[in-house]
């Protein structure tokens, strides 16, 4: 036993040592596993780099466990983990139709508690060593130039990939998930910023700002285009906390944000956003050839274009019903052929605007929304299961009459409802406790040791979170893709790092605040 002990205690201070370069380097594979993903979808090996990051998870985990002074945190919440998890089983083997897919559903609930897991890690890791934080910011730098090089590389070896393929416009490198290679991008910047500062070289500040700028300029989505100036105001405001006296930096992060604004009509965001209009509009005159009806109901024909009721529906000619449904079934078949016309025309308020019929996002939630109302109270509170939103039927070709075996899956984008849906009551209402500890943990340090907790650093790490839940909401790709979360659960800890490690804050002290007994 004295052996064991003393193996124990000579090996976890040699693995300490290694904290920082661990997360060094765990954080800079995340663009090359993202690469070589992209080369797996093409060559068709993807379970093999599954695998891969399932098996770093793993270790990182392990390696957090054995060199942290708290392993109690890593059983309970271990513990919790597996107890929740038999719960959902159970709620999945108890649905109707069973638990259809075991193996599905767990590769999914592992890409949900990713986050949480890695976040626990990542706080042990800043704990370990003070110098973990500049790591952390060197690594969002190199990780921007592999990015940038990555679609360099893809130029010169034409094999370039768009974010917009249809169009062949948005700058991408290889990556195989285009919305989480376009919030990687936005969550990497301000701490890439933050670390050319801190280095005081005007020059090299200035090369790094205008490489972000180009590189979220022409990515093309509205996500990284409108984090332009978000992230540049948010960082002038992070100087004047500071401190900063030189007019440099403020010029060109200004520069940043009068670039995006006068030259939004000239980007590809604005370019993508003209195009689905003109697309939809076309789409909308075959709607209504479609739906024309007879001369002398000049009434009717002009209520079509549009919403109608049910009983407009009712007391149309029959060769009119038949072409809405002909109309649903074209954008809609998955969801028809699970919850039948009627529903579905009901969930949409009889909607006949194509571009309310064709919006993907909306399609999703509408499905597992309707999967939800089917679900029953054990399902509600442990979440269904993934193949759940999972629809195969069979689509009829109408000009050859061939019959397609067709698989939509309707995973929401969005990753709220979705950690809701998948989580349930207990599951999201977990989830969300977790990320608003580190709200509360932010509003309690400005609070309690403004002067202290507000200047550039801290500014810049907030504001990641705050893109990061942004995108969450209104994009996705950033809480269930490991390959993103991954960036956030550094940052969560950061702010643990900035608050309860560097100032001691407790969400107790809010209590103290008024009391002259106060230690902060």
């Amino acid at each position: 036993m004295e052996n064991i002990i003393a193996v124990k205690n000579k090996i976890k201070p040699s693995l300490e040592r290694l904290v920082p370069g661990v997360v060094f380097a765990l954080l800079i594979i995340q663009p090359l596993l993202d690469i070589i993903s992209y080369w797996a979808n093409q060559w068709e090996f993807t379970s093999v780099t599954t695998a891969v990051r399932f098996l770093m998870f793993a270790v990182i985990m392990l390696y957090g466990f054995i060199v942290s002074d708290r392993k109690r945190i890593y059983v309970v919440t271990g513990a919790a983990v597996a107890v929740y998890w038999v719960l959902h089983m159970a709620a999945c083997f108890k649905a109707e139709g069973g638990y259809i897919s075991p193996v599905s559903d767990a590769s999914n609930f592992l890409r949900i508690i990713h986050l949480p897991l890695f976040t626990l890690a990542f706080v042990t890791f800043f704990k370990k060593d003070a110098d973990v934080p500049h790591y952390v910011r060197k690594a969002f730098l190199v990780n921007l130039v592999i990015m940038i090089h990555s679609v360099i590389l893809s130029y010169m070896t034409g094999t370039q990939v768009y974010m917009y393929g249809y169009m062949g416009v948005g700058l991408m490198g290889w990556s195989a998930v285009h919305n989480a290679q376009s919030a990687i991008l936005a969550l990497v910047v301000p701490l890439t910023l933050l670390y050319a500062y801190k280095k005081k070289n005007k020059l090299g500040f200035y090369l790094v700002s205008l490489a972000v700028f180009v590189c979220l300029f022409f990515s093309g989505t509205r996500v990284d285009f409108y984090s332009i100036p978000i992230i540049a105001v948010a960082l002038i405001i992070g100087l004047i906390f500071t401190g900063e006296k030189n007019p440099f930096y403020y010029i060109v992060l200004l520069l940043m944000v009068l670039g995006a604004l006068l030259c939004y009509k000239t980007s590809i965001a604005y370019d993508i956003r003209g195009n689905h209009e003109v697309s939809m509009e076309y789409r909308q005159e075959e709607v209504e050839q479609m739906l024309e009806v007879a001369e002398d109901d000049k009434e009717t024909a002009v209520t079509l274009g549009a919403n109608i009721t049910r009983e407009i529906y009712d007391s149309l000619d029959p060769l009119t019903r038949k072409n809405i449904n002909t109309i649903y079934d074209r954008y809609l078949g998955g969801m028809i052929h699970r919850y039948g016309f009627d529903r579905v025309f009901y969930k949409y308020n009889y909607s006949l605007v194509v571009s309310n019929l064709v919006d993907m996002r909306q399609q999703k939630r509408f499905f597992s929304e309707m999967a939800w109302e089917n679900a029953d109270l054990f399902s509600k509170c442990f979440g269904f299961e993934y193949q759940v939103v999972v629809e195969n039927y069979d689509r009829v070709n109408i000009v050859t009459g061939e019959t397609i075996p067709t698989q939509q899956i309707y995973d929401l984008e969005n990753d709220f409802p979705a950690v809701y849906y998948f989580g349930g009551y207990v599951g999201f209402g977990l989830y969300m406790l977790f990320l608003l500890y580190f709200v509360l943990m932010m509003a309690v340090a400005v609070i309690t040791r403004f002067k202290k907790v507000v200047n550039v650093e801290s500014i810049a790490v907030g504001l990641t979170f705050v893109l990061a839940m942004g995108i969450a909401y209104y994009a996705g790709y950033v809480l269930r893709r490991p390959n993103t979360s991954v960036y956030l659960s550094a940052i969560l800890a950061y702010i643990y790092y900035l608050t309860a490690i560097k100032e001691n804050v407790k969400l107790t002290d809010i209590f103290k605040l008024f009391s002259k007994n106060r230690d902060f």
